[in-house]
């Protein structure tokens, strides 16, 4: 389904329901992951990791394993040039093995190389590490307070990062509004669960030379941090990725299985892999990070919204990883949403002893707009206004230049809520539960919408500079290869920069062949993360398409005796404009300019996103070329007796420019939705003592086809200025604003809120017993004071 909004064009590849340019060796099996790939004499690695929260080394002895035959290779911190590694502009903290110090239950702190799994795990079973324990840190308010122990030295009271910024007058915004509203949010542990755990593979030469093969979104960020980390040239280092089966940005950055792998190989000069079982992967790799978040909003009393201040503490884990520009993010892509006339942030990066947290689809969106979107929703019920019409009334429309400095460009928001609530059936259903005896079974119906803005393409993950470049080459038979430095992880990212490559050279899609993500090959791209993958690598691709059509078109004039601005090509064919019938094939132009002309048909192109992103110190800036909004509505029924939730429908409207391929962008929204009810309602990682318990996919509940419902994906074509055919992206977005839509429709349904995710049946039915309990003391059916006579309400527990 379609927005009413469609753009007027004539294209002959994009907008068309066209198979994935991967999809033949995807479904034969014929591609070939890290898993599958093998060199000649390789040896198997396994890593030995601390079984302690929190600790120094005091000794680790090696020498049984080493003597162990078929052993190889065996490291521990010692080893390797001891070079930090961590993402732009935050705290460097981590080591590929650590020294002197664990901080987590699974922190790396020695790895075997051996001629079979067995005797790896073996050789590791022969290394004695001997620790003093020190006290554990779980919870990021007791790491927050002034007498905790300092998890990293010298970080007082174990804050990262922290983050203070304000836009406009805020003081007098809650001095004066009508209403104030104030509520705490709590967000869990997810784990981004590709369906291909990390692995790597890596052979280093005895001239000197690294090749690593691993299962990355960003292959040449990756070469210049491990040419870092391994104190080795940057030429010296070649990264090549294979398939990649689904990463969601748990892959977006260099882990300290990379370098291990190649230090490891690096002593045996022999080819080594590390891949991790998926319990490995559960325990050992990246989460999403919990977060605190206290919201406070101050409203007109005509429901207008005057200023936000938002309090976020981030559950950081043992190292920082993307932790500080997560939570950066997570509080400066809210004021994109709406018409904010003052905002204050605050926010700090606490060390725990856990797991750490990393990059995941949304990239602190989820977080910041499920505490945003309930509240607003709070607010609503609160003063009696529909939530559609408060929305229609407070979001941002195009040409907006919002309080903290972002220039909206392109922006049909409003019109995605007008048909996520056409679609869901807002005005029949909203506010009317309907109570069903289904088989004897208690049900109730709700109605929730929530909404997102997200980046196409941010500035600042690895620098000032967020760019991309690509190489069109054409063959003797008029197709056509494109190189490109980024990543195809699953997405459908490569048949969206192909798409574009067949539309601006006027041939099939497949005729373009691609070539991806060899650090040797192929131009350098910052790989895919902030869904820029259509908007840095489509632009460059477009731009390198578009050199070669200008060649194309200076060596076809002298033929058709015309002038090269006199033509256009399609369908294979270079043809006049006045005169189509004078026209000759692409396969011709290139055997005439190779054989004849000794030309090179090779085009090339670059894109960096313009503006410098956010002011370090003040946040003030505009970080995206573009933004995404959109709109999500659902219906839910929930099962009263005992607590179950189950989600019907789930209307979900974006603004994405330009469609390339409908079929691509329907399944990122289903994939993003699923995610979302993962997040809302099952998925969970439960800790115990900072090690979690269900590092299964048996006990950690992704949502199956059983658990999907109805999926309405409405697209709303409207051109992005900047996009490449004025297209944007939909990768993340829809994933965001599924918890607070399920969050507001079990208020629907119920007329209780749940404060903290996921919405397990044992929360819903606590929270329709406090419901029963609160209507018997004359408490408002949320279970919460109603608004005192100056409007204010305050929540300071959560549920």
């Amino acid at each position: 389904m379609k927005g009413e909004l469609e753009m007027s064009t004539d294209y002959a590849v994009i907008g068309k329901r066209l198979p994935r340019v991967d999809a033949w060796e995807k479904a034969t099996g014929e591609a070939v992951y890290v898993s599958d790939f093998k060199r000649p004499g390789m040896l198997t690695a396994k890593v030995l990791r601390s079984t302690i929260p929190h600790g120094r080394i005091l000794d680790i002895d090696t020498s049984k394993a080493e003597r162990l035959p078929g052993v190889k290779a065996v490291i521990t911190g010692k080893d390797g040039p001891g070079v930090y590694f961590g993402v732009t502009d935050g705290p460097i903290d981590q080591l590929p093995l650590q020294p002197h110090k664990v901080r987590f239950v699974g922190d790396e702190i020695a790895a075997v190389a051996a001629v079979d799994e067995d005797t790896a795990l073996e050789a590791l079973s022969l290394i004695q590490a001997d620790f003093e324990e020190l006290p554990a840190i779980f919870e990021p308010e007791d790491a927050f307070s002034d007498d905790a122990i300092e998890i990293h030295e010298g970080k007082k009271r174990n804050v990262a990062k922290d983050y203070h910024r304000q836009f406009g007058d805020i003081d007098e915004v809650f001095a004066k509004a009508a209403h104030v509203f104030e509520d705490e949010y709590r967000t869990h542990y997810v784990s981004p669960c590709p369906m291909e755990p990390h692995g790597c593979v890596a052979d280093f030469t005895k001239a000197g030379r690294l090749t690593i093969w691993p299962s990355t979104q960003n292959a040449h960020p990756a070469r210049e941090r491990l040419a870092k980390v391994l104190d080795l040239p940057v030429s010296h280092v070649r990264v090549i990725n294979h398939h990649i089966g689904g990463a969601f940005g748990s892959k977006i950055d260099i882990e300290p299985l990379e370098p291990i792998t190649a230090l490891l190989s690096m002593k045996a000069r022999k080819p080594v892999k590390l891949q991790l079982s998926r319990e490995e992967y559960f325990i050992y790799t990246r989460t999403r990070h919990p977060m605190i978040i206290n919201q406070k909003a101050a409203v007109s009393k005509g429901g207008k919204l005057l200023g936000r201040q938002v309090h976020i503490i981030t559950d950081n884990g043992a190292y920082t990883s993307h932790g500080h520009r997560v939570t950066s993010l997570a509080g400066n892509t809210p004021p994109v949403l709406y018409r904010n006339p003052a905002y204050k942030f605050d926010a700090y990066v606490v060390y725990t002893n856990k797991p750490y947290g990393g990059a995941y689809q949304g990239y602190g969106n989820p977080q910041s707009a499920f505490a945003q979107e309930a509240h607003f929703n709070r607010i609503c019920s609160e003063l009696g206004i529909d939530p559609v019409e408060f929305r229609l009334n407070n979001c941002t429309q195009a040409d907006d230049v919002t309080v903290s400095g972002a220039q909206v460009t392109s922006c049909e928001l409003s019109r995605c809520i007008e048909m996520a609530a056409e679609g869901i059936e807002w005005s029949k259903k909203h506010g009317h539960p309907v109570l069903e005896d289904q088989k004897k079974k208690r049900i109730r119906r709700g109605l929730g919408m929530a909404l997102v803005c997200h980046s196409a393409s941010s500035i600042g993950l690895h620098g000032p500079v967020n760019f991309g470049e690509a190489i069109v080459k054409m063959a003797e038979d008029g197709s056509v290869t494109l190189f490109s430095g980024t990543c195809e992880m699953g997405q459908g990212l490569g048949t969206a920069i192909c798409t574009v490559v067949a539309e601006e050279l006027g041939i099939q899609l497949e005729n373009v062949n691609l070539v991806l993500s060899d650090t040797e090959i192929t131009p350098p791209d910052l790989g895919v993360y902030a869904t820029r993958g259509v908007f840095v690598s489509g632009n460059a691709a477009q731009r390198a398409a578009k050199e070669l059509k200008g060649k194309l078109f200076e060596n076809t004039a002298e033929m058709l005796e015309c002038s090269p601005e006199d033509l256009e090509c399609r369908e294979g064919y270079v043809y006049v404009r006045s005169n189509p019938a004078k026209k000759t094939s692409l396969s011709q132009i290139a055997r005439d300019c190779f054989y004849q002309r000794g030309a090179s048909l090779v085009g090339t192109g670059q894109y960096s996103s313009e503006g410098k992103g956010l002011d370090p110190v003040t946040g003030y800036g505009n970080y995206c070329p573009a933004y995404i909004f959109g709109a999500q509505a659902v219906e839910i029924e929930v099962d009263l007796d005992t607590g179950q939730v189950k989600v019907v429908k789930v209307v979900s409207a974006h603004d994405v420019g330009c469609l390339l391929n409908p079929i691509g962008a329907e399944g990122q929204v289903e994939g993003a939705i699923s995610r979302g009810l993962g997040m809302a309602l099952s998925e969970e990682m439960v800790m115990e003592d900072g090690k979690p318990l269900n590092a299964t996919m048996l006990n950690y509940r992704v949502p199956t086809i059983l658990e999907m419902p109805e999926i309405v994906p409405i697209f709303i074509e409207q051109e992005e200025q900047n996009g490449p055919f004025g297209a944007k992206g939909i990768a993340e977005p829809a994933q965001v604003p599924t918890a607070p839509a399920i969050q507001d429709a079990l208020y629907d349904a119920l007329g209780v809120r749940l404060y903290t995710t996921p919405f397990t049946p044992k929360k819903v039915l606590q929270a329709i017993e406090r419901q029963g309990k609160a209507q018997k003391n004359g408490r408002s059916g949320n279970g919460k004071p109603k608004s005192g006579s100056n409007g204010n309400s305050t929540n300071g527990k959560y549920a």
